[in-house]
């Protein structure tokens, strides 16, 4: 063999050799551009919403708007008021009366609904207080001033005061207080300059009572 034959040989092995190195790196380029990184693909996923991810807050608007029940958004809104509403509950503030009859839990006004809805997921343990002032037999517990009706029942659409004696829960001034029969004629009052805290016996034959700036009075039979 020559000297120009050994040239050329090697010349065209040398041209094949860098031909295969730079098809494995092209591929190796390919490979790399099909093949996405994780980084692109915790980007593209969508992020995921699960009941335990979500504040007492948005379960909250979740469920009245899941109940088609109107609600006042914000700080400021029908959310913190329930929550306050929940703290009466358990401190006995608001009593069974005024859960069914003041906040309509009885006869299930869009305001007692709310109350009726939210209370499973705001405060469950007052579950009972909830039941009891739709279903259960009423007893009153406390009153502020102002005029009522006499019933053991509550009277839609208007203050009512069940029989029994009451008691300021204070000491008063000024203080005028009125007990008055069917035809509103008055069966025994008082007006009361000053005076430690004072008792009235309501019969179950009155048929209304009035408190003018007594205070609270609290029901103690």
């Amino acid at each position: 063999m020559t000297r120009t034959s050994t040239t050329v040989i090697l010349a065209v092995a040398s041209a094949a050799l860098l031909a295969s190195c730079t098809n494995d790196a092209g591929s190796e380029e390919v490979a790399a551009a099909a093949e996405p990184s994780a980084t692109a693909a915790a980007t593209t996923t969508p992020p995921t919403t699960t009941a335990a991810a979500l504040t007492e807050y948005d379960r909250y608007v979740k469920l009245m708007k899941d109940r088609r029940i109107p609600i006042r958004p914000g700080t400021s809104g029908t959310y913190y008021s329930d929550v306050s509403i929940c703290g009466q509950l358990r401190d006995g503030s608001l009593d069974t009366w005024n859960l069914a009859t003041r906040e309509g839990v009885r006869e299930q006004d869009v305001n007692g609904l709310r109350i009726t809805v939210m209370v499973p997921l705001l405060c469950p343990d007052m579950q009972p207080a909830i039941d009891a002032a739709r279903f259960g037999e009423l007893t009153q517990t406390s009153i502020l001033g102002g005029k009522f009706l006499v019933s053991q029942t509550p009277i839609e659409g208007s203050p009512t005061i069940q029989p029994g004696t009451w008691t300021t829960e204070a000491a008063v001034s000024d203080c005028y207080w009125e007990r008055s029969d069917a035809q509103g004629n008055i069966i025994d009052n008082n007006f009361v300059s000053i005076a430690p805290p004072i008792t009235v016996v309501i019969a179950d034959s009155d048929s209304g009572f009035t408190s003018n700036d007594c205070g609270k009075w609290t029901r103690t039979n």
